[in-house]
């Protein structure tokens, strides 16, 4: 009985480990690339500030959205919300291309 459960629990944290879940390099590349292409819109890219970001992999693309506080051209700290997609070029994910960038205030 108790090697039958260790087989289980071994066997459910397998399928757990191989899930669809993003992969943690490549999740944490779209992010730094997508701050990037945001950074570019920004008037004071140094005082931008990130929260709520969520990242989601579809395919071969990856889907990060959150908002970003940074000051506007009168010094006023804006939120804005961005939508950013991209893709990597390569399979190292150290080259990515931009596919959309949607930035608003909000």
């Amino acid at each position: 009985m108790r090697i039958t459960f260790i087989t289980v629990a071994a066997t459910v944290a397998l399928l757990g480990a191989c899930s669809a879940q993003p992969s943690e390099p490549d999740k944490y590349g779209a992010q730094d690339v997508c701050k990037q292409f945001v950074e570019k819109r920004l008037k004071a890219p140094s005082t931008a500030d990130y929260q709520n970001t969520t990242t989601t992999q579809d395919a071969n693309q990856w889907t990060v959205e959150g908002d970003v506080d940074a000051e506007n051209s009168f010094g006023a700290k804006i939120r804005n919300h961005y939508v950013c997609v991209v893709k990597p070029r390569d399979s190292e994910g150290t080259n990515w291309e931009l596919v959309d960038i949607q930035m608003g205030e909000g």
